[in-house]
């Protein structure tokens, strides 16, 4: 597979993936500490676990809207990056996802999301907003949990389960409205919340 990769001072900074590929492999990129820039080229289709796991430099990614799946971990650490955008095809954000990326101000979910897993937003400190769509039937354990800059959220009416500590440590968030049609709240789900209401 060959890549244009940008060097500088012997280090990798800058890689463009190859036209033609459809995946990208588990642990592909894991731990390119010195990775500030990767563009994902139309038609990758699945973006493997660990995938950028570790790319403590990495602030920028373009992501295509042919990727149809993110595997879990797959951003986890990237502590550099600060937004971007989903496909549109995304349908669950997986496991420890973007856990740890403490610098993200910005994220775009697209509409046709189902579920958002386990700590999928864990530590991401610097998120002071997220709009989840409508579509979200599900919010795993841990999913929000210590994103202490997270001042507004809501849930969405169709949103069945709440997993045990989903937006534990999210001290900005003043209050939040459960729905009513929410069956399942977790273990200590809104630890710290002051205000919790029902929709």
């Amino acid at each position: 597979m060959f890549m244009d990769v940008v060097y500088k001072n012997g280090i990798t900074e800058k890689i463009a993936l190859p036209d033609g590929e459809t995946t990208i492999s588990d642990s592909a990129f894991w731990s390119c500490s010195s990775l500030m820039s990767i563009t994902i080229p139309d038609g990758i289709k699945h973006i493997g676990e660990r995938a950028f796991s570790g790319c403590s430099n990495l602030t920028n990614i373009t992501m295509p809207n042919s990727v149809m799946s993110i595997g879990a971990f797959a951003f986890e650490g990237c502590s550099n990056l600060t937004g971007i955008v989903l496909s549109d095809k995304i349908t669950e954000i997986a496991y420890y996802t973007f856990s740890g990326c403490s610098a993200l101000v910005d994220i775009f979910l697209p509409n046709g999301l189902k579920k958002i897993r386990a700590s999928a937003f864990h530590g991401c400190s610097r998120l002071t907003s997220i709009a989840i769509p409508d579509s979200v039937n599900e919010i795993g354990y841990w999913a929000f949990a210590n994103c202490n800059g997270l001042i507004n959220i809501t849930i969405p009416d169709d949103v069945m389960a709440i997993g045990d500590s989903a937006f534990a440590g999210c001290s900005s968030l003043k209050s939040i409205a459960i729905p009513k049609n929410t069956k399942i709240i977790g273990f200590q789900a809104f630890r710290g919340i002051p205000m919790i209401v029902e929709k």
